[in-house]
């Protein structure tokens, strides 16, 4: 929230954590030469996160990603750190 005096402050300290996104992996169609040649679209990865909350229907979390964005992963993704943001 925004005060008097232009600064934005937060009443929550949100905990830093790491959140595993797996790769994307997209399959091509089987041919005679390359059976179940598949291409990576996406590689797998760590992103820098602020843990928010539990969603109180799915259980999912909703994290913020360094980057700002907020998105809503399955909790076996979150690796809760110390300095995340280190």
């Amino acid at each position: 929230m925004a005060a008097l005096d232009g600064k934005t402050t937060t009443g929550i300290d949100y905990r830093p954590c790491m959140v595993h996104v797996p790769a994307k992996v997209k399959h091509k169609r089987n041919t005679s030469t390359n059976p179940g040649e598949y291409i990576i679209e996406s590689p797998e990865r760590e992103i820098k996160s602020l843990f928010h909350c539990w969603h109180p229907v799915t259980g999912n979390a909703i994290v913020e990603y360094e980057a700002g964005t907020i998105h809503e992963v399955e909790p076996t993704q979150i690796r809760f750190v110390d300095n995340a943001m280190s």
